[in-house]
C-alpha cells in the first residue's frame, strides 16, 4: 500500500496538465465569436440567468439540511446574483444595434420580458416556477429563431446602418 500511494501521486501529477487547461486569452477579455447581437444578448443573459439558478440549487439544498447559515448566505449571495444579473441586461440590450426590423426587435422584447419573469421569480423558498421556465425557454428559442433568418446587422450600438445617429429604438 505505501508503494501505490506515491506512484499515484506521480501519475496525477503527470496528468495535471492534461487535465486542466489553461485558456488561451484571459477570462475578462473580449472574444469575438462573429455571432449576431441577438445571439450574444440571449447568451449573456443565459450566463447570468445560469449563475443565479445555481445559487437556488445550492441554498435549497442547505435550506433541506437545516443549514441556517449557509441558508442565509445563499440568500444573500442570490439577491445579489440578481441584480448583477439585471445590470447585465441594461448593459447587454444596449450594445443592440439600431435599424433592426420589427420582428426581430419583438422577439428580443418578448426573450426580455420572459427572462425578467423568469429572474425575479427565483426564489430559495419555494419550488422553480416550471411554467415561468417553460416560457423563458420558449421564448429564448423563437429569438434565436427569428435572428437565425434574419440579415445579420452589425452596427455600431446606437447608429444606423446608413451612419446617422439615433436616440433608441
Amino acid at each position: 500500500m505505501r508503494r501505490t500511494a506515491p506512484l499515484l501521486i506521480v501519475l496525477l501529477l503527470g496528468l495535471q496538465g492534461c487535465a486542466v487547461q489553461q485558456p488561451a486569452q484571459p477570462a475578462g477579455a473580449a472574444i469575438d465569436l462573429d455571432r449576431s447581437p441577438s445571439w450574444t444578448l440571449q447568451a449573456r443573459l443565459h450566463s447570468a440567468l445560469y449563475g443565479c439558478e445555481l445559487l437556488v440549487l445550492h441554498g435549497n439544498n442547505a435550506r433541506l439540511a437545516g443549514e441556517q447559515r449557509r441558508f442565509a448566505d445563499f440568500r444573500r449571495r442570490l439577491s445579489s446574483c440578481q441584480t448583477q444579473a439585471i445590470a447585465e441586461a441594461k448593459s447587454a440590450t444596449d450594445r443592440l444595434p439600431a435599424g433592426q426590423d420589427r420582428l426581430l426587435r419583438n422577439a428580443q422584447k418578448a426573450y426580455l420580458v420572459a427572462w425578467q419573469r423568469y429572474l425575479a421569480g427565483l426564489t430559495i423558498d419555494h419550488p422553480a416556477d416550471l411554467q415561468q421556465k417553460q416560457s423563458y425557454l420558449e421564448a429564448r428559442s423563437a429569438l434565436l429563431e427569428v435572428a437565425s433568418k434574419r440579415p445579420d446587422i452589425r452596427a455600431e450600438p446606437g447608429k444606423r446602418l446608413d451612419g446617422q445617429l439615433t436616440t433608441g429604438s
